[in-house]
């Protein structure tokens, strides 16, 4: 029952508990399959949103019409760029923080790195699928497979795993959002956590399209 979520760019979202925050330290990974269908849109594929607090812990997001970014932000951003990914194709994305580089990867290789020893802020609001941190910027395009792990995971363990759905118990998981389930408008954590998301502005059917074709190519519908 391999599913996808499907985002119109216009107000889809997802909102996801601001509890994952207390769950990160300072070593996290964001890793996810992405489909973008339009360029520019400035939306956070995924990360914490931007309310008041003044912190952003983590994310991955449009730059600009070219590039995404990935890191977060302290009082100021302390992020990277890479080229944008090629648009209406699945590709993985995952980007890691260690407090000695952030490192951002394109299906299991690694396209940008940069040097960075701050601690993560202490973020406390709500994380987001598809919308900008603190603007009405949504995603045009999908995701599948959205996971978050207080880790710097390996590019060995981004590759080995890829491919593979989780058990939900894996060391260091924070939240795993495999989102198979094919209708409502919550969205399941399928680790052990419970950091159920809400699906925002979505009507809880169309919004969950078939398998994907890297989940077909190996095997995973």
């Amino acid at each position: 029952n391999n599913k996808a979520l499907d985002f119109d760019g216009t107000n889809d979202y997802v909102v996801l508990p601001s509890s994952i925050n207390s769950a990160i330290t300072n070593n996290i990974t964001i890793e996810g399959w992405f489909y973008i269908t339009t360029l520019g849109s400035m939306a956070m594929l995924v990360g914490e949103s931007f309310l008041g607090d003044g912190n952003i812990k983590f994310m991955i997001y449009q730059h600009n019409s070219s590039q995404l970014g990935t890191g977060f932000y302290n009082g100021s951003y302390q992020t990277h760029t890479s080229s944008m990914p090629t648009l209406n194709s699945w590709i993985h994305i995952a980007a890691t923080y260690d407090q000695q580089n952030i490192i951002t990867y394109y299906n299991g290789g690694e396209v940008a790195r940069s040097a960075n020893t701050a601690p993560l802020p202490n973020g406390q609001e709500e994380w987001r699928l598809g919308r900008r941190w603190d603007l009405t910027k949504y995603l045009d395009g999908a995701m599948d497979e959205v996971r978050i792990w207080d880790d710097a995971r390996t590019q060995a363990e981004i590759k080995a795993n890829m491919y593979a759905e989780l058990t939900g118990s894996e060391n260091n998981l924070v939240a795993y959002y495999n989102m198979n389930a094919g209708s409502g408008t919550s969205l399941a954590d399928n680790s052990s956590n419970s950091y159920t998301g809400t699906l925002t502005n979505m009507d809880g059917s169309t919004d969950w399209v078939s398998a994907p074709l890297y989940a077909q190519n190996y095997g995973l519908d």
